[in-house]
């Protein structure tokens, strides 16, 4: 990982990361990131990266006991999960008692697990894609100098669908996410040795 800067108050970060698995072997996942202070308290960012989920054992040697002999067949092909992400955000200080993030993303995925029938048998499979795009905001407000208040809403949709030819007998690849989530924490300081 290398960090540029390419600008006063405009930072590059570009980086390479190698993992190899028993399954699949090598697995390269590049990052690039870039930073623009904007204001001593405002920034705004950008990234695009490359991640995996290698196969675990279940994925590629499946084995259910009490299951008829070829009820469940083994994959030993089974490849890795791929999801190529890019976000854009924004971090800042509204006055002295307040800040917030916010951010966007999209997510597009490869190679998804699916469950396929195989002869009179089923098999873990690479059968589907995907697509995940949202947004999500956070942020804390102190109204009091021991009271904090710390937020955060975010909003996603995903979609999915088989491979032509492939079929999935399972259920979501991207599995059952809320839509919509939210949440407020309020912390105080009761004293100097109680929170």
């Amino acid at each position: 990982q290398d960090e540029i800067r390419i600008l006063p108050g405009l930072v590059g970060i570009a980086g390479l990361r190698a993992e190899r698995n028993t399954y699949t072997g090598w697995e390269w996942l590049p990052n690039l990131r870039i930073s623009s202070l904007v204001s001593q308290h405002h920034l705004t960012w950008g990234a695009i990266s490359r991640s995996v989920r290698s196969p675990a054992r279940i994925d590629a040697d499946l084995v259910v006991p009490g299951f008829p002999p070829h009820a469940v067949v083994n994959n030993p092909g089974f490849q890795s999960e791929v999801a190529e992400v890019a976000e854009v955000g924004y971090r800042g200080r509204l006055g002295a008692a307040a800040s917030i993030s916010l951010s966007a993303f999209h997510h597009r995925y490869e190679r998804l697990r699916t469950i396929e029938a195989v002869g009179s048998g089923l098999t873990l499979s690479n059968g589907a894609e995907g697509r995940l795009s949202g947004f999500e905001a956070w942020g804390d407000l102190m109204p009091m100098d021991d009271w904090r208040l710390v937020w955060g809403v975010a909003h996603m949709r995903h979609s999915t669908e088989v491979v032509p030819g492939r079929a999935n007998l399972g259920e979501d690849p991207l599995g059952n996410n809320p839509r919509r989530t939210a949440s407020l924490r309020s912390l105080a300081n009761l004293g100097a040795n109680v929170q």
